[in-house]
């Protein structure tokens, strides 16, 4: 799920649906929390995708198609819906389950990590709008996939937390990008559970970085929990339950809605569960489900 530009606007592109086909439907969801079907991707994949805001593009690299293969095209789409391939010179390995942040200090879309065909990637590009740069951190973090991420606009930061570190394994490290090395930032203390496909948001007006559920590997169990981390200090908080907290999930879409202040959660996969469901809730101090017409987020994993 990535913004659009337009305050309190978010696109949900591709994905896998409930029956576990892929997908290459688009769904907008307005300021007032309504989702609407918008112009489709040209294939059916799961792909990443990052919102570059100084040229209004979204940037999408790779995927896992219908067919099962990893991807390793570059598309963008306008503000007018319509996906166009790009041709850069320089083309990054095939992956899926990558992470993708936009950097507007930089002006560049960050790609990291993610599921190739041989294996988990730990390699880390930059997109110019022209052409894909690898770049090479003193400090490697080493491969991952199934990442949850953020831009910390306080910091000039993308951030990451948890992910696959082999397959099917867990992580519990945070990490940081500055544009020129990469930084560990875990916590030293009390901290969320190692965990991958965890929902991972940066609330600007508190400073924090939230967490919520995840898978805890092998066992493909989720996780219900709820935590903080100050951005600063790295001090966690486990946030306790309230009326309306979303049960148990993985792979949700969580994002910091400025217009409506607050986060904003789209979608779930119960693993070992009922599956991908269809939920949407929003959270200003307490968790809120959204029903009725707000509460018609597209059910699916794998998408950004």
């Amino acid at each position: 799920m990535a913004e659009t530009g337009v305050p309190g606007e978010w696109l949900l592109a591709t994905g896998q649906l409930p029956n576990g086909t892929i997908t290459g439907r688009c769904w907008l969801r307005s300021p007032g929390r309504i989702w609407t079907e918008t112009l489709p991707f040209p294939d059916d994949r799961a792909m990443h995708i990052a919102y570059d805001s100084v040229r209004a593009v979204h940037v999408g690299f790779g995927g896992l198609s219908s067919g099962g293969q990893r991807l390793s095209t570059t598309w963008e789409r306008s503000v007018t819906g319509i996906w166009t391939q790009q041709n850069p010179v320089t083309v990054p390995p095939a992956r899926s389950n990558q992470l993708m942040v936009f950097d507007p200090m930089r002006n560049e879309t960050v790609m990291y990590g993610g599921v190739g065909v041989g294996g988990l990637r730990s390699d880390l590009h930059t997109w110019n709008g022209i052409n894909w740069t690898l770049r090479a951190p003193a400090t490697a973090p080493g491969a991952k996939a199934d990442l949850g991420y953020a831009w910390d606009a306080d910091r000039g930061e993308v951030v990451w937390f948890g992910g696959a570190p082999v397959p099917f394994g867990v992580s519990d490290e945070l990490w940081a990008w500055n544009g020129v090395d990469c930084l560990n930032r875990t916590p030293p203390g009390v901290r969320p559970g190692a965990r991958r496909f965890p929902a991972f948001a940066y609330k600007q007006d508190e400073r924090r970085y939230f967490v919520f559920g995840g898978s805890n590997g092998p066992a493909n169990a989720s996780y219900g929990d709820f935590w903080e981390i100050d951005a600063a200090t790295l001090v966690c908080l486990e946030r306790g339950a309230t009326a309306e907290t979303p049960s148990a999930g993985a792979g949700v879409a969580l994002g910091w809605d400025a217009y409506n202040r607050e986060l904003y959660y789209a979608g779930r996969n119960q693993l070992g569960g009922a599956g991908l469901l269809a939920e949407a809730y929003s959270y200003q101090a307490q968790w809120a489900r959204l029903r009725a017409r707000q509460a018609a987020a597209p059910a699916r994993a794998a998408a950004t």
